[in-house]
């Protein structure tokens, strides 16, 4: 059974646009705040607030080296997603299969 407060989590990271797009980005390979900045319209400290807010879901890792800092995808919460939506999608699978026979009959 998925942790309802990991899921909220999750979901709240993700609720947000800006986020869904750093995510998506970050699909690609690590970036560095620098680097993500520019395609948003606003200052690394905003990018930060969206990164602290995904760190926390733990769907981002970030590494600090010197004064850079690399962002990228941690794929253990995204497993836990992927869990709970296939449940659901198993179960309403299995209704409309149902619903299918009734109807055909």
């Amino acid at each position: 059974m998925v942790n309802n407060e990991t899921l909220g989590a999750i979901f709240k990271a993700l609720a947000d646009p800006t986020r869904r797009s750093i995510v998506e980005r970050l699909t690609k390979g690590p970036l560095s705040v620098d680097v993500l900045s520019p395609y948003y319209n606003m200052s690394a400290p905003a990018i930060t607030k969206h990164l602290n807010v995904l760190e926390q879901a733990a769907l981002i890792k970030r590494v600090k080296q010197s004064r850079n800092v690399t962002v990228y995808i941690d794929p253990t919460h995204f497993a836990t997603l992927e869990t709970w939506v296939a449940t659901y999608t198993k179960f309403w699978n299995s209704k409309l299969d149902q619903l299918e026979k009734h109807i055909i009959k």
